[in-house]
């Protein structure tokens, strides 16, 4: 199975332009936030501006790993777009090394961003700093 694009935190500002930058250059990304109204709204706007085609939705809370982790597999790759970073982000990346995908997170602040990949993660307890 080819792998998705995930991009989490798809209802907020830099999400949704995310999204839409993704669509309009043939994409179909996995928009996945915390509500479903939202983001089937997000979805229906996007089927409109593109070519129809009803992009999937998932809801998944910032919390904790879990949730995410359960959607997410190998071979995914993870966008996160979801904010406050400090508070959300550590999850999304830990969620994705859990689930074997690849992960990329926007570059906010040289010292809390976080880019990580199942490769450069092995071995490591926990995502650092630009590892």
């Amino acid at each position: 199975m080819a792998g998705r694009i995930v991009l989490y935190g798809a209802t907020g500002y830099t999400g949704a332009l995310t999204a839409k930058t993704m669509v309009d250059n043939g994409a179909r990304p996995v928009l996945v936030g915390r509500d479903r109204a939202r983001l089937r709204t997000l979805a229906e706007q996007l089927a409109q501006a593109g070519d129809g085609t009803q992009l999937e939705t998932a809801v998944a809370s910032s919390q904790r790993p879990g949730p995410l982790r359960d959607l997410i597999g190998p071979g995914d790759v993870l966008v996160s777009a979801a904010g406050p970073f400090l508070k959300v982000g550590r999850p999304a990346v830990e969620a994705a090394i859990d689930a074997g995908a690849t992960t990329w997170t926007a570059l906010v602040n040289p010292r809390s961003s976080v880019r990580c990949s199942r490769s450069s993660a092995r071995g490591r307890s926990a995502p650092a700093p630009s590892c």
